[in-house]
Parts: structure tokens; sequence; C-alpha cells
């Protein structure tokens, strides 16, 4: 059984074990970000990914273990469906004995914490000295270091991609008509164009010399005015948590931005991402390709004086939108 770190949107995203034959596999992964070395109780997130096109195509369990016992209680779960923003939300928080399944795996993996963590600090090491990216120390601890991703969709994608290379990944369906999905776009650029707007006004006042305490208050009132009119996008809850960090920070951890915007005081930094989707039909009782469909979403960061304090997703990823 293999664990895959991977990373979520805005945080550490490790473990993936293995259940189920096609078409009805899952792949689970684990939070590095959640695990918290807290005494006897450890708390992590832990996100399933679903082969099968029936029911959610990702599960988001937050879970606790109780290591002197061997117990452990889900605090909140949420189901992901592949139809528009469809979710279910639920809870188990009676503590019991941890099954020998995949939650025997995660509480493995939240009480031996010190263990993979201390294992990826050697491979990044060893990357930096040899140039090369193998991961000896964290196989050694049966963990691999998957990356960067959106969570739940671009973990979805990230297991069709690299673990489920001979499946074939179920579209994700919207049931909003054209001229809702029109309304929804001329909103966000309504609101892209007030937020240049906006911190036009306050670049201007900048110049004309504030003080540190003025800017600040010019920062915090500009992020409260956006949180209000923010476009609604799966992404937001992850996202949110970069709101008041330095855009030198966002570079740092994401690379160079797809984009970037200086006009009449306004700097985004925007942020790619595309996949591309096989266009399937039937024909004579057999599953057969049609071409091919790209999709892109972009993350949009709005910065005030060094700082993030508004984002934006928009683009046609129906998975990510």
């Amino acid at each position: 059984m293999k664990i895959f770190v991977s990373m979520c949107c805005l945080f550490l995203c490790p473990f993936s074990a293995f259940a189920g034959q096609k078409p009805e596999r899952k792949a689970f992964f684990a939070s590095m970000e959640s695990a918290g070395m807290t005494g006897d109780v450890r708390s992590l997130t832990v996100t399933e990914i679903y082969e099968s096109s029936n029911g959610p195509f990702a599960s988001e369990f937050h879970c606790e273990f109780r290591v002197s016992d061997n117990k452990c209680r889900l605090t909140q779960g949420i189901d992901y469906f592949r139809d528009d923003e469809r979710k279910k939300e639920y809870s188990h928080p009676a503590w019991q004995d941890v099954p020998y399944n995949w939650q025997r795996r995660a509480f493995e993996f939240a009480a031996q914490e010190q263990l993979w963590r201390n294992a990826f600090k050697l491979d990044l090491q060893s990357n930096r000295l040899t140039g090369q990216t193998d991961q000896k120390a964290l196989a050694a601890q049966n963990c691999l270091y998957a990356g960067q991703h959106f969570w739940p969709s671009s973990i979805d994608q990230f297991t069709w991609k690299n673990l489920w290379t001979d499946g074939v990944r179920p579209p994700f369906t919207s049931s909003k008509p054209p001229e809702v999905q029109e309304r929804e776009r001329a909103e966000f650029i309504a609101y892209l164009e007030w937020a240049q707007r906006l911190l036009g006004g306050y670049a201007a006042a900048g110049r004309s010399g504030l003080k540190e305490m003025e800017m600040e208050a010019e920062f915090e009132k500009a992020k409260k005015e956006n949180a209000g009119r923010r476009p609604y996008s799966r992404m937001n809850k992850n996202l949110e948590s970069w709101i008041g960090r330095k855009e030198s920070e966002l570079v740092a951890q994401q690379g160079p931005p797809s984009f970037t915007k200086d006009q009449q005081g306004l700097r985004t930094l925007t942020y790619r991402a595309t996949r591309a989707e096989d266009i399937l039909i039937m024909h004579q009782g057999a599953v057969q390709p049609r071409g091919r469909r790209e999709y892109h979403v972009d993350v949009t960061y709005f910065i005030l004086h060094g700082r993030i304090y508004n984002f934006a997703v928009t683009g046609d990823d129906p998975n990510m939108i």
C-alpha cells in the first residue's frame, strides 16, 4: 500500500492508499497541513477519490484519531458530486475503534507524523544537492510526494492522470441554462472593473504619501469591501487563506504567474491551469473518442501595498468553477 503526498490548493496534502477493482477503484489522500501533533488526539483531513460514475467524485473527511486506545471519529464529512456544485455534509462524532481499512493507514500516518515530516525534509535536501527527484526517504515511510493541487478537483485530475491511466474519467455536468452562465460571466467582468476602479483610487492616495497606519487602514477597507462582492467558486474556501499575505509569498510558493497587469494603480497576478478531456460517444455498443475539449481556470489575486487583499476565480472548467 502506497501513500502519495500531494499539495492541495494552499496547503500540503499527502497520501493515498488504494482500494477496489476497476471500475470501482478508490484513491485516498491525506493533508500534511491538517496533521496536528496535539498530544493524544491527532487531526487529519483525508480526501477520497472515486472512479465510479455513480455517487460523488470525491469526499473530504475531517478525522480525529486517539493514539492511546486506537479510536477515531469523523468531525465532518463532505461528498462532492459531478453535477454543478451539489454536495452533502455529515458527521459521526462518536469515538469508535479504528477499522482495518484506509482509516487504519490514516491513523498510522497521523500517529507517525514526525517520521514522515523528517523524511520529507531529507528528500528535499537530497534533491537540492543532487538535482534528482527521487523520494527514497519518503518511500521508506511508505509515502510519496505528488505535488501541489487544488482540492478536490485537481486531486481527482491527478489520480486519473497518474494512477488510473487505464480508465475513463466520468464527465462533469452543469444544469445551468446558457443565459445563466452568460449572466455569471457578465457579473464577473463587472466585478473586475469595479475592483480596478477601487484600487486605482487607493493607489492614487498612496502616491500622495500615506503613513503606515493609513496604508493598513486602506488595506483592511479594501479587503472588507471586496469580500462581500467576490464571485462564488468551488475554490473560494481554500483560497481565502491567501488574504493578507504578501505578494512575494505567493510567487515563492506558486512560481511566476501566467499573467500580470499593472494599470491605473491596479496590480493583479493571474495563475492559469489547463486540462484536456476526451469527447466520448457510444457507437455500435462501444465507447469511442470524438476529439478533445480544452478547459482552463484562472485564479486572479488583487494586490494592494504589496499584499493580497482579494482574489477571483474564472474559467470554463466545470470541475473548479
